[in-house]
């Protein structure tokens, strides 16, 4: 009977192990899958505004395809990218929060997901407040980076993101990053006046893990970037900047 029973114990574990192994290598898979795929798109960002620039000429408005990448996804409104980071992705838009969740920006279906910006906010950038989206993968991709500005020094060595759309290249200056609740304003994308948006602007820099020199003011229009944390269930953690020419 002891026998039977260690015999069935041992199948239980095999079992699990083989379960667990093939969910590994899934997310393993679709990792690399999610990779591969975002850097082929990396062909439609050129030199060309780095090369106008040693030649002391005027460079592009952008330096993103976005005529090529529009016919792999018309949902492209940007493309973002930190230097000396993994982050150089495009942004996508559609009519609701959920769907780039767990779809690249080809459209497959893949638990890495897209960069996004948020479906309340108009695709130029002209609100107030513009919120992005990646997830914090596991490997490193996506918005993982993000969570390192809760340090003073990352900050210090990334001020700024790059902003390019099919209209102009924007710079963001960063002035606030904070891990936020679900119930935080962060995400807020209206405001009634002046006033409530200075107001928010200050709760943002109050919250900051870092010191910036960076003041906005409520001409601004600022961009905010959003990934998972996990001090707590459901934390967040938040990047704003400043958009400049």
């Amino acid at each position: 009977m002891r026998r039977i029973v260690t015999v069935a114990l041992v199948c239980v574990l095999a079992a699990v192990a083989c379960v667990s192994g093939y969910k590994i290598f899934q997310i393993m898979s679709e990792y690399r899958v999610g990779e591969t795929t975002y850097d082929d798109l990396k062909q439609y960002v050129s030199t060309t505004a780095t090369e106008a620039k040693k030649a002391e000429k005027k460079p592009p408005k952008s330096i993103v395809d976005f005529d090529e990448l529009s016919k792999i996804n018309s949902d492209v409104v940007a493309w973002i990218k930190l230097d000396d980071s993994v982050i150089d992705y495009p942004v996508a838009q559609c009519d609701d929060n959920d769907y780039y969740l767990k779809h690249l920006f080809n459209k497959q279906e893949n638990s890495s997901g897209s960069i996004f910006l948020d479906y309340r906010n108009n695709p130029d950038f002209s609100d107030r407040n513009s919120v992005i989206y990646g997830h914090h993968m596991k490997n490193g991709s996506m918005f993982s980076a993000i969570t390192k500005y809760k340090e003073q020094s990352f900050f210090d060595e990334h001020p700024i993101f790059k902003l390019y759309t099919p209209d102009a290249s924007y710079k963001i200056r960063i002035f606030s990053g904070y891990v936020a609740d679900l119930e935080d304003s962060a995400w807020n994308t209206y405001f009634e006046d002046d006033v409530e948006f200075e107001k928010w602007l200050d709760d943002q820099i109050h919250k900051s893990l870092f010191n910036s020199k960076v003041k906005p003011t409520s001409s601004d229009k600022i961009v905010t970037l959003s990934t998972c944390s996990y001090e707590f269930d459901n934390a967040r953690f938040v990047v704003c900047g400043v958009i400049t020419d």
